[in-house]
């Protein structure tokens, strides 16, 4: 193991936001073609703890391993929580896909995609949970 990320981990978050730390995430994965940026799922487990009407949120950290410092390039609240299941997917357009996977109590989830900035371009409702959402351009071909 070369490091650990997270609260409590090897990196110092560089953020004003009172709670930055992800917890029970899901998908995290390096931005194509970046060393530097992790995109992530952020079910938020642990804050929902602490406070009941923080949502999943959907994340993109950048990482100074020299550094040992992680800084928030995008923190988005999903507008809703979602205990278990989700997923981040970076679009082609720059803009970003989170599945926020099962939401309780009628087990359906949600589907959001963000612009680069954060403000949602499109959602929808799935009455039933969801694993992982992929964007795809048409029903013929993938990103």
């Amino acid at each position: 193991m070369v490091w650990r990320l997270g609260k409590d981990g090897d990196f110092r978050m560089d953020s004003a936001e009172r709670a930055p730390w992800f917890s029970h995430q899901h998908d995290a994965a390096y931005l194509p073609g970046s060393d530097s940026l992790i995109l992530l799922f952020d079910n938020g487990n642990t804050r929902q703890l602490s406070d009941p009407a923080a949502n999943s949120r959907g994340q993109v950290l950048r990482l100074n391993e020299r550094d040992r410092t992680a800084s928030l390039v995008l923190n988005v609240d999903l507008g809703a929580y979602a205990p278990a299941l989700g997923s981040a997917q970076w679009l082609p357009n720059g803009n970003y896909l989170f599945d926020v996977g099962l939401l309780l109590p009628g087990q359906s989830s949600r589907t959001v995609e963000v612009d680069g900035s954060g403000q949602v371009v499109h959602s929808f409702r799935l009455m039933q949970w969801q694993y992982r959402a992929y964007g795809m351009p048409d029903l013929y071909n993938t990103y």
